[in-house]
């Protein structure tokens, strides 16, 4: 680290928690031009654990578990979230405390207001969130990275677009996914859907989710025998894996992008307003060695008439998002008469309860579908090249 990147550091570290945001934002402007965005993400994550936005309770609280599945040659994880949960019961306390407020309304006319707009950073509740912008593509583009209060891992950023705009996966998406990795290759880029129950998570806000040095167990899988295609630079292949999940790798950014653009399109297009993806996208393994850059992007097939199965909730009641869809089950700290029953079967028969809980959210994937989809990509990469 040169002399000039540690002043800033030093200094941008020391900046107190009621610190305005236009200060912030030009701090790391300059971290930034320094040294990239991934320092100046650092500096914001180090501020904001000192400023209390967000805890090493949040972050350390939470059992971690692992269960290696021979057959599939992958492990599966689950965390059992106690910060999470929690937020959660105080959150069910305060509803239920204003019900009992006469004249009360649950459901309030008029517009709500966005959970992820910039308006937040330091409101009632959020003194110490602070933001970054920039511009994403060099043209215009803006987003901002907020750190999550209740983050899955330490380092777990949601890149936010500036301007207010529904949630939307398209081919776009994978455009502002690629420049997120070529600005912050050490990250893993994920999206939650657009459809709701269809592993969605804030559907009036287009955002992204990006966590450092994440590598989640559908990346591992392996290729369906004989469901792959060759693509400039790579491969499109079918994995074997619980929910239908599609994974392009390869060195050619444009056919990726194409490719997985198509494919996607061309699901979604299938039943319009309800079929949907996941989105979970990593540099490749050694891609920083001095090679050509590799990547490796999976897209994973939801739609909302696929979800949890009834025997699985009262393990799980909420929707599946991106990391659980992608091999790691966030559950809830169990409660009630069976949570004893319920703890048995999360450590003893994890395996089973988190291969489950993701197909259950699968939609079918007939042979001739997989060859329509893989046909799709597989000829658009081509024309990109």
């Amino acid at each position: 680290m040169s002399r000039y990147l540690g002043a800033l550091r030093e200094a941008f570290l020391a900046l107190p928690p009621q610190t305005p945001q236009d200060t912030i934002q030009e701090r790391l402007e300059e971290i930034r031009a320094a040294s990239g965005l991934e320092e100046a993400l650092d500096c914001l994550h180090r501020w904001e654990l000192a400023a209390g936005y967000i805890t090493r309770e949040k972050l350390e609280d939470v059992e971690r578990l692992e269960f290696p599945d021979p057959d599939a040659g992958l492990t599966f994880r689950l965390q059992v979230n106690y910060a999470r949960t929690r937020y959660s019961d105080a959150q069910e306390k305060e509803r239920q405390a204003q019900a009992t407020v006469p004249g009360f309304d649950p459901v309030p006319d008029g517009p709500q207001p966005c959970l992820l707009c910039r308006h937040n950073v330091g409101s009632p509740g959020k003194e110490s969130l602070r933001v970054f912008e920039l511009d994403l593509d060099g043209r215009g583009r803006r987003f901002f990275f907020q750190l999550t209060p209740f983050p899955l891992y330490p380092y777990h950023f949601v890149p936010v677009l500036s301007e207010h705009t529904p949630q939307l996966l398209s081919s776009r998406s994978l455009e502002d996914m690629f420049a997120l990795l070529a600005l912050a290759p050490g990250y893993a880029a994920l999206s939650n859907s657009d459809v709701e129950w269809a592993g969605a998570s804030i559907l009036s806000h287009l955002h992204f989710q990006m966590l450092r040095g994440l590598r989640l167990p559908v990346l591992e899988a392996r290729a369906v025998p004989g469901a792959s295609r060759p693509i400039p630079g790579g491969r499109a292949e079918l994995l074997d894996y619980p929910l239908a999940s599609f994974r392009f790798s390869g060195t050619r950014a444009q056919a990726l992008r194409a490719g997985a653009g198509a494919l996607l399109e061309k699901w979604k297009g299938l039943d319009p307003g309800r079929n949907t993806v996941n989105l979970n996208m990593v540099r490749a393994p050694g891609a920083d060695q001095g090679s050509a850059p590799g990547f490796q992007l999976v897209v994973l097939l939801r739609n909302p008439d696929y979800r949890t199965p009834e025997r699985l909730r009262p393990f799980k009641s909420e929707g599946v998002g991106v990391v659980e869809a992608s091999g790691e089950a966030i559950l809830p700290v169990p409660r009630g008469p069976e949570a004893q029953e319920m703890w048995r079967v999360i450590r003893e028969e994890g395996l089973g309860l988190v291969k489950s809980l993701i197909a259950g959210n699968s939609p079918p994937m007939p042979s001739a579908l997989t060859r329509e989809l893989l046909d799709c990509a597989a000829e658009a990469a081509g024309a990109a090249g």
